[in-house]
């Protein structure tokens, strides 16, 4: 599948915007690292969580990759000053729940364009020095940000079949895309 250009464009659009969104709902700010830092670091712990986001003619893969450092600071447990650092079960659980938010955020931007996708179970990579490669064949977007001195890379590999359109490509005011903080029972 080699996508249509237009499509391809806006999905990266509204991917950046869901990182932007999801950093902006922790109170923190990221920003771009356009030195060329979408590299690792020597002997750099990191968790890397990928999640898998699929329709008809469509399929991505959206990856956050976490300096460990900064994912325990980001842990909601360390909201209070007197709390106990994260175990390491905590950080996996926090950035896989990290990517799924983000990949909820970019589903309803597609979703207010008529296209549905399924979001899979994200998974997780642990470990220093090390990297997600995505499939040859995928269209590859990375992106580094620096936020609070140390450093995350998101990375969004997309298939877009050729014909693919997403209802011309406007927003809608669907009622049923969830707000933030919204559930849905199935």
């Amino acid at each position: 599948m080699h996508g249509n250009p237009t499509v391809t464009a806006l999905v990266r659009r509204l991917y950046l915007e869901s990182v932007t969104e999801l950093f902006a709902a922790y109170g923190f700010s990221a920003q771009a690292d356009d030195d060329g830092a979408v590299r690792s670091g020597i002997h750099r712990a990191s968790y890397i969580s990928v999640l898998s986001l699929t329709a008809p003619g469509l399929r991505l893969a959206c990856t956050i990759d976490l300096d460990a450092e900064l994912l325990a600071r980001l842990h909601p447990a360390r909201s209070h000053a007197d709390q106990a650092p994260p175990l390491a079960s905590d950080l996996e659980d926090w950035s896989r729940e990290l990517n799924n938010q983000l990949g909820g955020r970019l589903k309803n931007k597609l979703l207010a364009r008529g296209f549905d996708l399924m979001l899979g179970l994200p998974s997780l990579l642990a470990g220093v020095d090390i990297s997600a490669i995505p499939q040859a064949d995928m269209d590859v977007m990375r992106a580094a940000y620096v936020a609070r001195g140390r450093r995350i890379i998101v990375t969004l590999a997309s298939q877009l079949a050729p014909d693919i359109t997403l209802a011309d490509m406007l927003p809608s005011d669907a009622d049923d895309i969830l707000r933030e903080g919204e559930i849905a029972l199935f």
